[in-house]
């Protein structure tokens, strides 16, 4: 893309991270969020969102809710795809009463409305 004086935005670098996520590559996910932040591009609620949920599913646990805490140290709120990824992971996790703790400080009543009826 660079060679062709195409620069990625928040949209690309979210797929890319997104498809790294999913394939277990959380290295390489890491490596481009650095590069996307080097760039001054900063991440948003759906790259943290990738990155919390590949984090879960690659037994990183710790490092997932250690990513949650950055995106709200950021200033970020968290939306319904971080809130569910907590919800259907929750039971993977060895700090569960942090993971708990952290799904009912999620702030937005709507966004726990939709997690749960998806979930009932």
């Amino acid at each position: 893309m660079e060679e062709k004086h195409v620069l990625p935005n928040i949209v690309t670098y979210s797929a890319i991270i997104n498809g790294f996520m999913k394939k277990g590559k959380v290295g390489e996910a890491m490596n481009l969020l650095r590069t996307m932040v080097q760039q001054n591009i900063l991440p948003n609620a759906f790259v943290y969102a990738a990155l919390i949920d590949g984090c879960f599913k690659a037994g990183k646990q710790e490092f997932a809710l250690d990513l949650y805490k950055e995106m709200k140290m950021g200033g970020l709120e968290e939306n319904n795809f971080i809130l569910d990824t907590f919800v259907n992971n929750k039971k993977k996790c060895r700090r569960m009463e942090e993971a708990e703790g952290l799904i009912m400080d999620m702030t937005s009543g709507v966004c726990l409305l939709i997690v749960l009826t998806t979930h009932l």
